[in-house]
């Protein structure tokens, strides 16, 4: 029989055993081969229904060092774990679950830094098994380490220990003085009962030490008591929470202990998101926990702490609903007048696959109608936030929605659209699958104008192909590859921050220099080829696109600020091409409602005068201009003989006039160029080759 007792006892390690048969004899092997000598190990039976126990036993008959308490019945991991701190007899004491296994060093190197220290504390960092003892999360080691760098770094922000040693409590061995004198003991529920320890041993010293390469290995598998989130497990760490509010208040709360119970009380929130998503909860168990945990959160008095940017938490007050503290996808829609199409928005938006989002209603102007039905959908959906603000436009209403998004991706929608509804989630997948910046979707377009419908529209298929990542530099004319809205687009938000990107305040395309800013400072594209939402283009005398006419000066305004966005970032060569193409497709595009005064004077100045077009010749300038007036009369034609009864009358005529403008826009501009701004392009060899194969 082995007898290591020729020296004191240094640590005691204290192991409650209940059914894990399949992995206590690989937890016995490690501790076996442990360096360090003067070790106990005190193994407590918690009535389990297997053959650990018997396994131990063996051990014990071979190994001195071996003690084993009973339970009288099954106590749960924390109570036996306390009934081993009464019997440990060690100078330190370490807690082990038999399912995990150590490294053989592990508590030479952490006494040893214990020793040298006097620290009552002395931590190594943890890393996850799966069934077959392979490393499961590659980034466990590196969330160990964050920890153990945030407890190293407690005193620069002044921050006591128990806001910083939160959890891994199985990776430290604990000086046994800590508990002698003191109530420091493991929490009374089958869950999380290491929370109230973490907190109470905490509370007592400030003393500790890293020992980085003492590796504590935890095995995750499907009979763990972590694995899964279920209600009776939501119940427990609630009440685990209690436990830590009844000591906190023995204490003091004081502002580090409600930043501490804020970040408990999140996590708290985020896995009873898990439980209530992945299993089937009855709705009065819901309710019991909504009203257990509305009476938890009273105690603390509405603390301001507690609610400073905690918007989940101001939900499930408000709704009884759970979100996640962290969307997938931020979804920010700009409404202005659009009572007509609210219902049937908030449905396609709600019913969408992918849960895991929140949706930023920003109201545009004050529309009692609209913020009723928003108001009433959010008392049933608490993903849904709504932001009023004066009628400034669609794009600072997304600036607004940008401003408070937390979402890892973002998606713009437009209000009188309609979205499949599995739209959010095939992005989303997309995005997450091919590590991807930006995700771009076709879409269909249906028109009241003509009663037309086009498919497959949003970006050029041929260029874009499916299933592969895109590098947006290598594709050509890029910048005449896509549309330039953002509604069949997800960007990753880190992406648009980093760059401070912001829609232009125009009143109309003012997302043009936002998509186009932000496809530039996209590096991995990738493209669904599914319509996965509706673009509907219809006849409302209120609309922005209807009376485009007031604000067709805003065309060039945004084309200038791309052009400087290209040249400010050394970007222009590259897209040189790409931008006078679009700039042209703008002016054509821009026609079909009006060319008033302002906007050619506007688009004359900007040829005469900004340095794209300074050293451009004549003949390549008058071939630029030179819009498709063979078109543009065809559709005239066309609509001309269009019954009024199938179209509004009121746009029916913007139509006609938009296109009789347009056909004569080239020679407006051309005139103002000459006779206001000296470029004479009347000399244009017609002949000459369009500018870059326009």
């Amino acid at each position: 029989m082995i007898n290591d007792y020729k020296d004191e006892i240094k640590i005691s390690v204290i192991l409650p055993v209940y059914n894990v048969e399949p992995w206590i004899r690989d937890c016995i092997e490690s501790l076996k081969k442990q360096k360090l000598s003067g070790l106990e190990f005190v193994f407590v039976d918690d009535c389990g229904t297997d053959n650990s126990m018997d396994i131990v036993e063996k051990w014990a008959t071979e190994d001195d060092r071996v003690r084993i308490i009973r339970n009288d019945k099954n106590m749960g991991a924390g109570a036996s774990r306390n009934a081993g701190i009464e019997a440990a007899r060690g100078e330190y004491l370490s807690f082990v679950d038999p399912d995990d296994r150590l490294s053989n060093d592990y508590y030479k190197k952490l006494y040893k830094k214990a020793k040298s220290t006097g620290l009552d504390i002395v931590k190594g960092r943890r890393l996850i098994l799966n069934n077959s003892d392979e490393i499961a999360d590659s980034q466990s080691d590196k969330l160990s380490r964050k920890t153990n760098e945030r407890i190293r770094t407690r005193f620069q922000e002044g921050a006591p220990l128990y806001t910083r040693f939160t959890n891994e409590h199985s990776t430290a061995i604990y000086k046994s003085s800590l508990f002698h004198d003191s109530s420091v003991r493991y929490g009374s529920t089958y869950y999380s009962e290491d929370v109230t320890f973490l907190l109470k041993v905490c509370y007592e010293t400030e003393s500790i030490a890293i020992v980085n390469d003492a590796v504590y290995y935890y095995r995750k598998h499907s009979n763990s008591t972590t694995f899964a989130y279920t209600i009776e497990r939501s119940m427990e760490e609630l009440k685990a929470l209690e436990e830590s509010v009844d000591f906190l208040e023995g204490k003091q709360l004081n502002n580090w202990a409600f930043l501490y119970l804020k970040a408990k009380i999140r996590a708290r929130l985020k896995n009873y998101y898990s439980a209530t998503r992945d299993y089937n909860i009855p709705e009065e168990q819901q309710q019991k926990y909504f009203d257990r945990f509305r009476k938890f959160i009273n105690r603390l008095h509405h603390h301001p702490l507690l609610f400073r940017d905690f918007p989940e938490l101001e939900v499930f007050l408000k709704t009884g609903q759970i979100i996640n503290s962290k969307p997938k996808i931020s979804v920010i829609i700009p409404m202005y007048k659009c009572a007509d199409f609210i219902e049937s928005l908030l449905d396609s938006v709600c019913n969408q696959s992918l849960k895991e989002s929140e949706i930023i209603c920003v109201l545009d102007g004050a529309d009692e109608d609209v913020l009723k039905a928003i108001e009433e959908r959010s008392k049933t959906d608490g993903r849904i936030t709504c932001i009023e603000q004066a009628h400034s436009g669609a794009g600072v209403a997304r600036n607004t929605g940008l401003d408070v998004a937390r979402g890892d991706y973002l998606l713009f929608l437009d209000a009188d659209d309609l979205f499949e509804t599995n739209m959010f989630e095939m992005m989303y997948d997309a995005a997450v699958k091919w590590d991807a910046d930006t995700v771009i979707c076709s879409y269909t377009e249906t028109n009241e104008w003509d009663k037309s419908t086009q498919t497959n529209k949003g970006f050029d298929h041929g260029l874009m192909p499916e299933n592969i990542v895109l590098n947006p530099s290598s594709i050509p004319m890029f910048l005449t590859s896509f549309v330039g809205a953002p509604w069949n687009k997800l960007f990753r938000r880190k992406m648009i921050e980093e760059n401070g990107l912001r829609f232009s305040n125009t009143r109309i395309v003012n997302d043009e220099f936002f998509v186009t800013a932000a496809m530039t400072c996209t590096k991995r594209l990738v493209t669904i080829h599914k319509d996965l939402l509706t673009v509907r283009r219809h006849i409302n005398k209120d609309s922005i696109s209807t009376n485009r006419a007031k604000y067709t000066q805003d065309c060039v305004v945004v084309m200038n600020q791309i052009y400087r966005w290209l040249r400010d970032r050394g970007k222009w060569r590259h897209h040189r091409q790409g931008y006078y193409k679009k700039f042209k497709r703008a002016l054509e595009y821009q026609s079909r409602y009006d060319y008033n005064e302002v906007f050619i004077d506007a688009v004359a100045r900007t040829l005469s005068l900004e340095d794209p077009w300074k050293k451009m010749s004549n003949a390549k300038m008058g071939s630029l201009l030179d819009m498709d007036n063979i078109q543009a009369k065809k559709n005239l034609r066309r609509l001309e003989k269009t019954s009024v009864q199938d179209v509004n009358s009121f746009g029916l005529e913007k139509r006609i006039q938009g296109l009789e403008k347009q056909i004569y826009a080239k020679e407006q501009i051309l005139s103002v160029m000459k006779n206001k701004y000296g470029r004479d392009l009347s000399k244009a060899d017609k002949l000459t080759r369009r500018l870059f194969g326009f």
